[in-house]
């Protein structure tokens, strides 16, 4: 098994879906600043020393540019995914010590790509636009889905990060079209959106909302944003 896996990866294509990370990059508006980057050291030219050097000090949220949820990242009424309740034990000031991202095992899987967006022959969805479950039949027409893959969904969005209002108006997966998700057995979903479903107030963070309930429907982690542009 280990030396057909091996062959298949080795006449395998690789794909970078790893959106640019710069401190102003889109990012989900709970999840502000996302990038930070300071020089705490410069070059200078009144030094002794002809020879200088420059350092930064790089702070990142943990949900910006592209990443993987974990599970414990959404709740519904004080419990985590399994009916874990949150506590001082579960949650603490340096994360958390069940459904944290260490739980995830590593992802070797088939990997398939639903273009939704080319489905209804156009570059992009509209703005604001929440996938449906009819939606992903049609884009998967001809492909085959398997229990266990990683599902991929397009919207177009991906070529707006560059235009980060243009880029967080974008829609997402609404909730039937993540059931579809969990009945196929998919091992991981993944959007090009910073949202994996609708953000419905981009305005004011603090109040900022998901329409769907995706993260809460089935045990599996998603992928955001991805480059497929």
């Amino acid at each position: 098994m280990a030396s057909e896996l091996a062959r298949a990866l080795r006449a395998a294509r690789a794909y970078d879906l790893e959106q640019p990370r710069y401190a102003g990059a889109p990012v989900y508006p709970a999840h502000e600043p996302g990038v930070l980057i300071n020089l705490h050291r410069r070059h200078e030219r009144d030094t002794r020393d002809p020879r200088t050097s420059a350092s930064a000090l790089l702070v990142m949220t943990e949900h910006s540019g592209t990443h993987i949820d974990a599970l414990c990242h959404q709740a519904f009424d004080g419990r985590l995914h399994g009916g874990v309740e949150i506590d001082a034990r579960v949650q603490t000031s340096t994360g958390f010590s069940e459904l944290g991202i260490d739980t995830v095992a590593p992802i070797v899987a088939r990997g398939v790509l639903l273009d939704v967006a080319g489905a209804h022959g156009v570059e992009r969805l509209e703005p604001g636009h929440e996938v449906s479950a009819d939606e992903l039949e049609r884009a998967a027409r001809g492909l085959e889905i398997a229990p266990g893959d990683v599902v991929l969904v397009r919207l177009g969005s991906g070529a707006l990060w560059a235009d980060r209002a243009a880029y967080e108006a974008a829609g997402g997966i609404g909730g039937d079209a993540s059931r579809w998700h969990q009945t196929a057995g998919v091992r991981l979903t993944g959007s090009s959106t910073t949202s994996v479903s609708v953000a419905v107030d981009f305005v004011r963070p603090r109040q900022c909302r998901a329409r769907s309930p995706i993260t809460l429907i089935g045990a599996r982690p998603v992928l955001q944003p991805i480059r497929a542009n």
